[in-house]
């Protein structure tokens, strides 16, 4: 028998107009078989059934209420839409064959016919914009997901974010084995190699030697290594000193390359007060290695190709290997020979940001935690901007380290104001008083970074750099319905992003501040059977993922690597570590109240109220004399090397030694004037707020010199210069590994 309401839903929607392949398809989408369907069609559409008229008059039936199925809107010119689920109103039958006693207001069903229908449209339209119900789609397909992200990005004015980055030792996964190359290191290579090598450990040498002279500059390479042989030989007498001098020592620079047996190219440059060495490189990772060296500069070591030009104000100290770089899955593996079989630990910052600023206010903070079998560690710090102003405090730290200065802030609101406060006043804050700086510069640098951004995902997506592994999924995380794309990297498309992403670059101008993204012997590198190996093995032990909201903006992003200890790893046997990094954003477009810190101290006022003379992490003990005076020196050397960066030298004093006295008058106090060569109103009392002396009785008076020679131990007017300074001090008895006596303290070393 015909379901009777399957019949009369279909009467009650070709009553409202609607198309019969309409109803048909609303209805299969509500699980009506199409076979039933159909034969309601011939039922409705078949004769009527004749009345059999009754004895009695027929009886009032109630008929109960019944939810219609899932409505479907007929096809119209514009897209298609799903309406909302329609239900039938409750409504009386009376089964009367009286013409008399049936009414029919044709007008009222005309209306609500109309009714029904703008509602339904405007439901389908809601839902459309709403992107819910049927319309409910992911919001970005592989052709626009990467430039989809960065507009949605561009329309976030405040967030709350957290980025996150985990480690854990646990079992491995069935069929997980450790990389394995089976490519051998070319011969040829591994020489090139080798002999770059062998060039930066003579360039190094030759650089030191050379700092130890003061201008004129020696004539030739091998005045250098004459003259620091005889020093070297100085002490020695007679045949002892005869075979000394014939014994050319290589410690000083050997100035021959390994290669032609030629000279290094030398000269004296500005009258004698500068030189030039320039040597020629064969691999591009000798070049990519210098320019990441310490204080690096295109200014003072100009590089053409492979050949590079050293100066008096080059690093002098640069290591490079004598063999390719491993893979870093390799070096991951061959690092975990040291670790223990349990272990983890996770590190995570959160933060809030309102960007509608010009100046942006935002607060994060820093948490981490580890555990490696017997040592544990537990940090947490924030950190906060408000109008301009920074505010940071320390809430956990290792004990290790809750030590003299580091003890007196734990727990307590500092407040750093950029236009008052100098920057030795936030030194001991862990670098924090990086962030002013990183700010300016990320400001200065924004335009030229976020054109950088759009020109590489537009080559991204012309290239089909990113594709979907599987098709996207909706998931409800935290209580948000989001959508899930699993991506994976297209190799084929790498080496063709990557040229160029180069090409862009070099007719932007960028070659210069992105020199390592602009190696050449990168491409080589990605066109290499290495990378292909390495390639195919990372894209089995490596996830991305990446969720967004309906509206397309980012919420979550993962990226995880299982790295496989290799065999000589005997502890982490049939074991793996997972590495996890994960960004997720939250409370998108909502308004962000970050408020002032209560209550707040000046690093100043911190050092005021602790009665301590000194912003880093010595302690001083009335009761152990020798120990302060320990701590004074290396506080004294702390701040000077903290001037030497900011100031390129040491400071110089006028005469031969300065005592370091206390007192108004002491040299303690013209020893905090030092100021030469600084920018105005930076001196040593921009990193030593308050003069050091010598704690009495016993002991004797602090002395400091500046010298030009680094060998010198004794202060002597005839060397006075920048390059070095001495410190004297003496203990009355065994302290710290040192003995009783005179002694002096040079840059990072106490004698």
């Amino acid at each position: 028998m015909m379901n009777q309401q399957l019949l009369d839903y279909i009467h009650q929607q070709t009553a409202s107009g609607i198309g019969k392949e309409s109803i048909r398809q609303s209805l299969i989408g509500a699980g009506w078989s199409p076979s039933d369907i159909d034969k309601a069609f011939v039922e409705i559409a078949g004769p009527a059934p004749s009345r059999v008229p009754n004895a009695q008059p027929p009886p009032t039936i109630e008929r109960p209420a019944f939810t219609a199925p899932a409505f479907t809107t007929p096809t119209y010119p514009h897209p298609a839409f799903t309406a909302p689920p329609f239900t039938t109103p409750t409504y009386k039958l009376t089964l009367d064959p009286t013409p008399a006693q049936i009414v029919r207001p044709r007008w009222m069903g005309v209306i609500a016919v109309s009714l029904i229908g703008l509602l339904v449209l405007a439901g389908g339209v809601y839902a459309y914009i709403m992107n819910i119900g049927s319309f409910n789609r992911p919001p970005y397909t592989e052709a626009n997901l990467v430039s989809g992200i960065l507009k949605s990005i561009s329309r976030i004015d405040t967030s709350s974010y957290s980025l996150s980055a985990s480690f854990a030792v646990g079992k491995r996964d069935a069929g997980a084995v450790p990389f394995t190359t089976h490519i051998t290191v070319d011969e040829k290579l591994l020489k090139h190699y080798q002999n770059d090598a062998k060039r930066a450990q003579d360039i190094g040498s030759l650089l030191s030697s050379l700092s130890t002279h003061k201008a004129p500059y020696p004539a030739s390479l091998q005045a250098i290594i004459d003259d620091n042989n005889k020093s070297r030989c100085s002490y020695q007498t007679g045949v002892n000193r005869t075979r000394c001098l014939s014994a050319s020592s290589s410690f000083y620079g050997n100035q021959i390359d390994p290669v032609t047996g030629q000279s290094y190219t030398y000269a004296r440059t500005e009258g004698g007060k500068n030189f030039t060495l320039t040597v020629l490189f064969e691999t591009d990772n000798a070049i990519t290695t210098l320019k990441r060296s310490y204080k690096f500069s295109a200014t003072t070591t100009p590089i053409d190709g492979l050949r590079v030009t050293f100066t008096k104000d080059s690093p002098s100290y640069f290591y490079l290997p004598q063999e390719p770089p491993k893979p870093t899955i390799v070096q991951l593996g061959e690092a975990m020979s040291f670790i223990p079989a349990e272990m983890s630990g996770s590190m995570s910052v959160s933060a809030q940001t309102d960007w509608r600023k010009t100046d942006a206010d935002w607060k994060f903070t820093v948490d981490a935690h580890g555990d490696f079998s017997d040592l544990s560690y537990k940090f947490n710090a924030d950190a906060l901007k408000k109008d301009g102003i920074y505010y940071f405090k320390i809430n956990n730290i290792p004990g290790l380290f809750l030590f003299g200065y580091l003890g007196t802030i734990k727990g307590q609101w500092i407040k750093v104001d950029p236009k008052t406060a100098s920057s030795s006043q936030v030194t001991p804050i862990i670098g924090l008083s990086q962030l002013p700086e990183a700010e300016k510069s990320y400001k200065e640098n924004r335009k030229q970074l976020t054109d950088l951004l759009q020109k590489t995902v537009t080559i991204a997506e012309e290239e089909h750099l990113l594709a979907f592994k599987s098709s996207p999924s909706s998931e409800r995380i935290d209580g948000r319905s989001l959508y899930r794309y699993d991506l994976k990297i297209n190799k084929k498309a790498i080496t063709p992003f990557y040229r160029r992403l180069q090409q862009e670059m070099k007719t932007m101008n960028l070659s210069r501040d992105y020199a390592a993204l602009i190696d050449k012997g990168y491409i080589a590198y990605l066109e290499s059977p290495e990378f292909n190996e390495l390639f195919d093995y990372n894209d089995k032990n490596t996830s991305l993922s990446l969720w967004v909201d309906a509206q397309g903006f980012p919420a979550i992003a993962s990226y995880t690597l299982r790295v496989i200890p290799p065999d000589t790893a005997q502890q982490l046997k049939d074991k793996q570590v997972n590495i996890v990094f994960k960004l997720a954003l939250s409370d998108i477009n909502k308004p962000v109240d970050i408020k002032v810190p209560t209550p707040t101290k000046t690093i100043q006022e911190l050092t005021n109220s602790n009665n301590s003379s000194r912003p880093f992490p010595f302690v001083r003990d009335s009761r152990q004399p020798d120990s302060n005076r320990v701590s004074d020196i290396k506080t004294m050397q702390l701040a000077l090397e903290l001037y030497y960066d900011a100031c390129g030298q040491y400071p110089r004093q006028d005469s031969r030694s300065l005592v370091l006295t206390s007192g108004s008058a002491g040299g303690g106090e013209k020893f905090l004037k030092l100021s030469n060569g600084c920018p105005k109103g930076t001196s040593m009392a921009s990193y030593l707020p308050t003069a050091l002396s010598n704690p009495t009785p016993g002991g004797s008076d602090y002395t400091y010199c500046s010298t030009s020679d680094t060998s010198k131990t004794e202060c002597s007017s005839a060397h006075n210069g920048t390059k070095s300074y001495i410190l004297t001090f003496s203990l009355e008895s065994p302290t710290a590994g040192l003995t009783s006596g005179k002694h002096i303290a040079v840059p990072n070393k106490i004698q």
